[in-house]
């Protein structure tokens, strides 16, 4: 689908492979990664990352995040997990604490980050919005998460059949968008 998007732009090429087997034919000015960092080899990734990147190059990492706003809507989810899917952990997939922008410094990656040399000018920034999806889009959404696409086909049904049931008909989200910052140093 990339390679369909891209078509008209010359500049631009599709390479398909994992990340840590990529060797750029030059450096790049920005090495982004939306919500894949953490499944790159971490025997790896840093040095990769580094070696991706040009001088003054920028590392951009970032995850979003959702839970249900409204706490009826959020039991009701949480019970349906809990009856068709009890291995998820809802804690984290349906109802984490929201985070705190200044926690961000001490949590992974930044804290890899800050202790490498090849990476400096490291920023964290977390970003909250709201966003409401119709209960059908909302169960879309959701059967894109690692945890609910590991699960059999009949429990995954089961399970959005319970949300699609319970949840009335729209699900509204606070979403955390958080990313983190960090220029290729010009040595190390």
């Amino acid at each position: 689908m990339l390679a369909r998007r891209v078509a008209g732009h010359p500049d631009v090429t599709v390479e398909v492979g994992a990340f840590e087997d990529y060797r750029p034919p030059q450096p790049f000015g920005l090495l982004l990664s939306a919500q894949a960092w953490h499944w790159t080899d971490p025997a790896v990734r840093w040095q990769r990352a580094a070696a991706t990147l040009a001088p003054g190059g920028t590392l951009a990492l970032f995850w979003n995040g959702g839970r249900p706003a409204d706490p009826d809507v959020r039991a009701a989810i949480v019970a349906a997990h809990h009856a068709h899917a009890p291995d998820i952990d809802t804690a984290v997939e349906i109802d984490p604490e929201p985070t705190q922008e200044a926690e961000l410094a001490t949590s992974w990656p930044g804290t890899d980050l800050r202790a490498l040399p090849q990476f400096g000018a490291l920023s964290e920034r977390l970003y909250q919005r709201e966003r409401t999806l119709s209960t059908v889009d909302y169960v879309a959404y959701h059967s894109t998460k690692s945890a609910c696409r590991m699960l059999s086909e009949q429990t995954r049904a089961k399970l959005f059949q319970a949300i699609l049931d319970t949840a009335g008909e729209q699900v509204t989200l606070t979403v955390e968008t958080i990313l983190y910052l960090a220029r290729r140093q010009h040595s190390g």
